[in-house]
This record gives C-alpha cells, sequence and structure tokens, in this order.
C-alpha cells in the first residue's frame, strides 16, 4: 500500500513539475502588426501621362506589396503604361505593368519588394502617342514584414 501511495505521489509531483516548467513561444510567423497599409492612392479621371509620383518612403527597412487596379472609364488612343519604381540593396530598380486601350479594369501587381530606408517607392504613369480618353487609378502599398 505505501510504495502504491509513494508511486502515485512520485508521478503527481513530476507531472507537477514538468508542466509548470514549460515555456510557450510564440512562432516565427505570428506578428500582430503585419501586413499593415502604409499608403494608399487614390487618382479619379485622369487624362494623360502622370509624372513620377512618391507614394511611400519608408522611416524603416521593410518588404512591402503594392497591388491596385487601374480603371479605363473612357477608351484611350494608346495603351497606358505603369511603373513603380524602388530602391533595394542592388540599386534603383522598376516593376511595370499595362492597361489596354479598352475600357475596363486592369490589374496593378501585386508586386512584392524590398525597400531602402528613406528610398521613395514612386509610380508614375507613360503612354506612348496621343492620349484621348480618361481613367482612374487605385494604388494600396502594404508592408508585409
Amino acid at each position: 500500500m505505501r510504495r502504491t501511495a509513494i508511486c502515485w505521489l512520485a508521478m503527481v509531483l513530476f507531472a507537477v513539475v514538468f508542466g509548470f516548467c514549460q515555456v510557450t513561444t510564440t512562432k516565427q510567423t505570428e506578428n500582430p502588426g503585419f501586413p499593415r497599409v502604409v499608403a494608399r492612392i487614390k487618382l479619379w479621371g485622369k487624362t494623360g501621362p502622370i509624372k513620377p509620383i512618391t507614394l511611400f518612403t519608408p522611416k524603416h527597412f521593410g518588404v512591402y506589396r503594392v497591388s491596385g487596379v487601374l480603371v479605363v472609364t473612357t477608351q484611350t488612343d494608346n495603351n497606358l503604361y505603369g511603373y513603380i519604381k524602388h530602391v533595394d540593396g542592388g540599386g534603383a530598380q522598376q516593376i511595370s505593368f499595362t492597361a489596354l486601350p479598352n475600357v475596363g479594369d486592369y490589374p496593378v501587381g501585386p508586386f512584392v519588394l524590398r525597400d531602402l530606408i528613406g528610398a521613395p517607392i514612386q509610380l508614375l504613369i507613360n503612354s506612348f502617342g496621343t492620349q484621348a480618353g480618361k481613367y482612374n487609378l487605385f494604388v494600396v502599398i502594404e508592408q508585409i514584414m
């Protein structure tokens, strides 16, 4: 009887000690702060090229996702060519997207990029030739890491 009681007591003591000594850590992939929107742009009724405009200038090194839509509301004469410019460890980079002259919605990205501190993420739209139609542009930049 004593042996049984001592065995049970030892097992309970063992379970209690190891139960309280466990440490739980958060997983490296869990981060409640990301992704977060850092910039939004809405351009309505544009009729021509857009010179380079700064969408966002990072204050911290990070990885960013640029996405959006270019909506052609009135048929244009030529394709619209868009460029996202940024600077990473390899130097100046440029990502492009295209919208046809037909009325419709055309995706902008999603593009994932890393950007250096203080190096602006810029957008420009160009159409080589004449431009007669109208378009709207909506872009969101999220910091994902």
